[in-house]
């Protein structure tokens, strides 16, 4: 096979692969993941009945099969020469026997437009493999919206595409411009060899094409050619039914009445059977699966209902929960009445469904707060006279909190503090109560002189990073050489001992603390440096 052989093989092809796709609806375009096969069909001497005009019956029964051919769409990103064609969305795959082929696409709300192709395989040298780039300068329409293709739409377009291929040093280009003129000018019912088919519609498309040759840049050889064939496609399928070509495909001599048809029969099952049921979406009867509606949909209208509002018990009683409106009840707990009685022990929520019909109902929920038994406690540490003490609370159940303190101070805080300004013992009384229950703490707490304060012997006493995490160090600096313990404790006054009684220089010093900090939740911590009979307290919070 010489060059220019295979160069008018390759043109050939160029030219049928603009045969693409069209759809009735930009929601046809093809789809990542589609794949389908193609069942090549030839007619011989039986011209199928294909008039133009509405109501027309396309005949094509009296063909055999010889073959098949997968066609795949991919996400375009993904394939291996997308980057020649980064603006394309979708690819479509053909694997070949002698090489496989690859087509670009973009889609937006005007048209699925074809970019490029790629083959790949034994096409020029049947011992090396071959990879040609085939790009399109301008758009070419495969597919075009529903809202123009429709019966009696016309339309052309036009598309240029270029390719070059290297014969040694040699360059050789290939340009196919083409004009495509497009008429959808009939519909009607299909008959194939696969099955009976319905909303067929029929495009009659006729290609001019003008292809020339450049070798080095210049021009060599051209050839015009005109192409006509039908597109019949069936409303929901994203391919061609069938595509039939109108000229002789084969011409036997002497025999000159004995045409070929060659067609491409998408190889699916004939249209499913009827389902009946509800196929308004709006229905709470909505069968998805449904392509006959039979006048069962059910659309509900709002139920007028009461139902008893969110309400309380104490602990060890109960309470009867009631609904009207609707016919029927189904209640969280089981029942069916309209009105039930429960016991919870703690807060619950209880839903019922409220029924009007066999479909229709609606849904309310009461929630029931429980009080459990109140018990009154509380901590707080030593009160030094001239301290803020924190009163932490630990009382179980309880939603209200009153506090005396025994200096003429009181408080409903939750966790108050109380200043005491004078030594000696204090009363203190916690009354802790909710809606239900009441309990009463009472207590003595004894008002000391405190220690002499270490922070006038110390610079510079911190934590860091303040706040922090799972890491902590701290730093100092002290005058005089002494024996000190490092400490870190909680609100609750839980101690955790870093080093005690350790004989320091004077000076700077820094001590990590991040194995006695990284297990502790989060929250407020004190680290408390202390001699003897002296002591200094740097806040720190946790994250």
């Amino acid at each position: 096979m010489n060059n220019k052989t295979v160069l008018t093989i390759l043109l050939s092809l160029m030219g049928w692969a603009a045969l693409g796709q069209i759809s009735l609806d930009s929601s046809e375009f093809p789809v990542v993941g589609s794949s389908f096969t193609l069942s090549n069909v030839a007619y011989i001497n039986i011209p199928p009945s294909s008039t133009a005009g509405p109501n027309q019956t396309y005949t094509f029964t009296g063909g055999f099969n010889y073959g098949g051919q997968l066609v795949q769409y991919n996400d375009a990103t993904g394939d291996p020469f997308s980057a020649s064609y980064p603006s394309a969305t979708l690819s479509r795959y053909i694997p070949g026997d002698d090489f496989d082929q690859y087509f670009y696409y973009a889609t937006d709300v005007s048209g699925f437009w074809k970019q490029g192709e790629v083959w790949v395989g034994y096409i020029i040298d049947t011992l090396t493999i071959d990879t040609l780039f085939i790009n399109f300068n301008a758009p070419n329409e495969d597919t075009l919206l529903s809202n123009l293709y429709s019966y009696g739409y016309s339309d052309s377009t036009y598309a240029l595409s270029e390719m070059t291929i290297w014969f040694g040093p040699t360059p050789v280009d290939f340009y196919n411009h083409l004009y495509k003129k497009i008429d959808a000018d009939g519909w009607g019912t299909m008959e194939t060899g696969f099955g009976s088919y319905d909303s067929i519609l029929r495009v009659h498309v006729t290609e001019y094409k003008y292809d020339s040759i450049f070798v080095l840049g210049n021009f060599d050889s051209a050839t015009l050619d005109t192409i006509e064939y039908y597109l019949y496609y069936k409303e929901g399928l994203r391919h061609p039914l069938v595509l039939e070509i109108t000229e002789p495909f084969i011409e036997v001599n002497g025999l000159d009445t004995t045409f070929y048809y060659v067609a491409e029969v998408l190889n699916i099952p004939p249209d499913p059977p009827i389902v009946p049921g509800c196929t308004d979406s709006t229905a709470v009867n909505f069968n998805p699966l449904a392509n006959q509606d039979d006048g069962s949909c059910v659309i509900c209208t709002p139920i007028a209902y009461t139902v008893t509002p969110d309400t309380y018990i104490c602990e060890g009683s109960n309470i009867s929960l009631n609904v009207t409106g609707g016919s029927s009840y189904s209640w969280s707990t089981g029942e069916s009445s309209p009105t039930i009685t429960v016991s919870p022990t703690v807060t619950t929520t209880y839903s019922v469904f409220i029924n009007s019909s066999q479909y229709c109902w609606e849904q309310a929920a009461i929630q029931i707060t429980v009080y459990n038994d109140v018990v009154a406690d509380f901590w707080n540490a030593t009160p030094n006279i001239g301290d803020t003490t924190t009163f932490v609370n630990l009382s179980f159940g309880a939603t209200d909190f009153f506090w005396d303190f025994g200096d003429g101070n009181t408080s409903t805080l939750q966790n108050p503090s109380n200043y005491y300004g004078s030594l000696g013992t204090y009363t203190v009384m916690l009354i802790a109560s909710n809606t239900c229950f009441m309990d009463t703490l009472i207590t003595t707490i004894d008002v000391v002189a405190g220690v002499p304060d270490l922070s006038n012997e110390i610079a510079d006493l911190k934590v860091v990073p303040n706040p922090g995490s799972n890491y902590a160090k701290v730093i100092f600096s002290i005058d005089n050489s002494q024996e000190l313990s490092l400490s870190i404790l909680d609100v609750l006054g839980r101690e955790v001992t870093v080093f005690r009684d350790r004989n320091l220089a004077g000076g700077y010093h820094e001590y990590d603390i991040s194995d006695y900090v990284n297990e502790q939740q989060a929250g407020i911590y004190f680290i408390r440096l202390a001699s003897e009979n002296s002591r200094a307290y740097f806040k720190w919070i946790k994250q």
